[in-house]
């Protein structure tokens, strides 16, 4: 448990097990962090590059990725274009997810790696046109860290350790991690499996396909890490000196956007207008 209160880490201790065969859970145990990998790592790393001028959220995904196919509508035959800010607030009407058995069929004759799910994706049928749909999909955020990528000229992991975890001195938060990080991780495969998932990514798409380094999913970190990450945004994109993000980037991270059928902003979900403390 890590609590931050007025940007400064008030709280940090274990409980029980990391593990079901009885390893105690200690405060630097490394976490697979599985979906805060999109916020974390690729809604920071795009927000950096729009306040370089790199990137607008209003850009087609299309003029930096030409292989994108836009949807385009079955009645009128119109191109609705999505925007960068579409695949952040999950608004650009991609499915979820694809599972490997569905790549497998549609791909019987391909080599499984990172252009083919890429190609699905850029490819796929829509479930409608960008903003009028509001559905969390991990292909946005793959996407995205595609994006990231061809903007920068290096690996999503290589940008946002040098831009984000290295400012930050978060010094346990990695993708792909070593074998001696790995033994302080905590598992995610299920006892008695044929093969223990430590330090390993669990993700399918990510483990299978990206090498571990993948928009949705394959960042790891301890408690304390994300705590620094927290601190960060509570005081308004900086942590002991260092700023990463404006006030203004931190402030559009938690924005919907505008005349959008979306629930999310631009990194994460609200709470739904029924939730019950």
């Amino acid at each position: 448990v890590a609590v931050v209160r007025e940007d400064k880490l008030a709280y940090l201790e274990a409980f029980g097990n990391r593990e079901c065969g009885g390893e105690a859970m200690t405060v630097d145990a490394r976490f697979d962090l599985a979906s805060l990998t999109k916020p974390v790592a690729v809604a920071t790393s795009i927000m950096q590059l729009v306040e370089r001028g790199e990137v607008s959220l209003e850009q087609r995904v299309s003029a930096i990725i030409p292989e994108f196919q836009d949807y385009v509508d079955p009645k009128t035959k119109e191109v609705v274009y999505a925007t960068i800010s579409d695949l952040m607030s999950h608004s650009s009407g991609l499915r979820p997810y694809v599972a490997l058995s569905r790549l497998e069929q549609d791909y019987p004759d391909r080599e499984f790696n990172r252009e083919l799910l890429l190609e699905y994706i850029m490819t796929s049928e829509r479930m409608g046109a960008p903003r009028t749909i509001c559905k969390y999909s991990c292909l946005n955020y793959i996407l995205l860290g595609e994006i990231v990528e061809r903007l920068t000229g290096v690996s999503l992991a290589e940008y946002a350790t040098q831009n984000i975890f290295a400012p930050l001195q978060m010094t346990n938060t990695c993708f792909t991690p070593n074998e001696e990080y790995a033994q302080l991780s905590a598992p995610t495969s299920a006892v008695g499996a044929d093969e223990e998932l430590r330090g390993v990514v669990n993700d399918p798409l990510a483990r299978e396909l990206m090498a571990g380094v993948s928009g949705n999913a394959g960042l790891f970190s301890t408690a304390e890490d994300l705590a620094v990450y927290v601190a960060m945004l509570l005081n308004g994109g900086e942590w002991q000196g260092e700023r990463v993000l404006t006030s203004r980037a931190v402030e559009m991270l938690f924005t919907v956007p505008e005349g959008v059928e979306t629930t999310r902003t631009m990194a994460w979900d609200r709470l739904s207008s029924n939730f019950e403390a």
